[in-house]
């Protein structure tokens, strides 16, 4: 079974660090004291000569000072992102009637998505396009389908092409008729 590491608090490290730096006894004597290895007191050593000068300096200072540097690159990261979107703006106000026309869709800065938003629109508003009108024959087609369904009430697909004399105009799905 293997054994399990002691773990040391930063008082008990910071005493036995000092007293390596003191010189009074040697490396190995402290360690005998206090029942640790050797190289532990080198390193706790090393380690409080390299954080020494850190010790005096005001702590919240360093803390504010990264929080107001981060709180202003979020500032300009947002002013620059509403300059874009001001630009885009300024461009698609002479598109008024058909907003959806007003979306670029390769801006560099801006998907479509945002100028959607921004201009007050849906996306699928911006991807409609309308379908042309139908033909006369497709208009026939469906009057003389709901003829006969008011007629007969409910009815299958075969029914309505056995009995509808331009059956050719109704396929099936794998697309003959």
């Amino acid at each position: 079974m293997r054994k399990q590491r002691k773990h040391y608090d930063k008082d008990f490290k910071a005493k036995v660090a000092l007293e390596a730096i003191g010189g009074e006894k040697t490396v190995q004597e402290i360690a005998t004291s206090y029942a640790v290895h050797p190289n532990l007191v080198s390193v706790w050593k090393k380690q409080l000569l390299e954080s020494a000068g850190t010790i005096f300096e005001k702590e919240g200072k360093d803390k504010e000072v990264q929080a107001a540097e981060r709180r202003q690159e979020e500032l300009y990261k947002q002013i620059g992102q509403l300059q874009v979107e001001n630009e885009s703006l300024k461009n698609a106000q002479e598109i008024v009637r058909d907003r959806a026309v007003a979306v670029d869709p390769d801006h560099p800065k801006l998907s479509i998505s945002r100028q959607c938003e921004l201009l007050g629109i849906s996306r699928s508003a911006y991807y409609y396009a309308p379908r042309e009108s139908g033909d006369d024959r497709e208009l026939t087609v469906l009057l003389a389908i709901m003829d006969e369904l008011r007629n007969t009430g409910s009815t299958g697909i075969a029914r309505l092409r056995s009995r509808l004399p331009f059956s050719g105009l109704l396929e099936s799905r794998s697309g003959g008729s």
